[in-house]
């Protein structure tokens, strides 16, 4: 089912899953299984549960996101913007990244990290120095023991919208309706983010 534009007032929807068109999912370097104890809150995550941190990265701006999905219900847990000031070196923004990754990391301890490929534009020295920063949380997730797993921008956006040029307001629409948000998330950027992470939560295999 194809939505190029949101739903007139009135249509009924479908369930979130119908929605969901993830086809090629590419994780690097596979992980040995680990254990972890996942809490949320007072909140013990059992089997049946699962914890997803989505990024959309960069070096000024990277968003990042925390999804929970318990049997059919999905629910943002955590999200959030980092910023780092260009008067800062490179190594200073990149260890502000890492830091702040491995952070959420080791508080949520999601058994998968999706993040967004990286696109290579007109502007080849925005597309190194996200690199850079994507590189950095890559290390991050796997120092942790983390699977990481890429997705393309094209890939997310027919994952939840079945339109593979959405714009950002359909996939912001999808993303309320499916996390069941009354508002846009604040900052309304981490929208991406919590984007990757259901794209990914609908894979349902943290196996291969």
């Amino acid at each position: 089912m194809l939505y190029p534009t949101h739903p007139r007032v009135g249509e009924s929807l479908p369930h979130h899953s119908d929605f969901f068109k993830c086809s090629t999912v590419r994780r690097i370097d596979p992980c040995p299984a680990g254990t972890y104890n996942r809490t949320i809150g007072n909140t013990h995550l059992n089997d049946a549960e699962k914890i997803v941190m989505g990024i959309d990265p960069g070096l000024r701006h990277t968003e990042f996101a925390i999804v929970r999905q318990a049997g059919r219900k999905l629910a943002p847990v955590e999200y959030d913007l980092i910023k780092t000031p260009s008067e800062q070196t490179l190594p200073q923004r990149l260890e502000t990244i890492f830091e702040v990754i491995s952070g959420v990391i080791e508080r949520h301890q999601p058994e998968a990290v999706a993040i967004e490929e990286l696109f290579f534009g007109k502007n080849s020295a925005s597309a190194i120095d996200v690199g850079h920063a994507r590189g950095v949380m890559i290390v991050a997730a796997r120092l942790k023991g983390v699977q990481v797993f890429e997705y393309t921008g094209l890939e997310v956006k027919m994952a939840l919208t079945g339109y593979g040029r959405a714009d950002k307001g359909q996939v912001a629409y999808m993303v309320r309706q499916v996390l069941k948000m009354k508002e846009d998330p604040k900052p309304r950027d981490v929208t991406d983010a919590l984007a990757i992470a259901l794209c990914h939560l609908q894979t349902k295999d943290f196996s291969k």
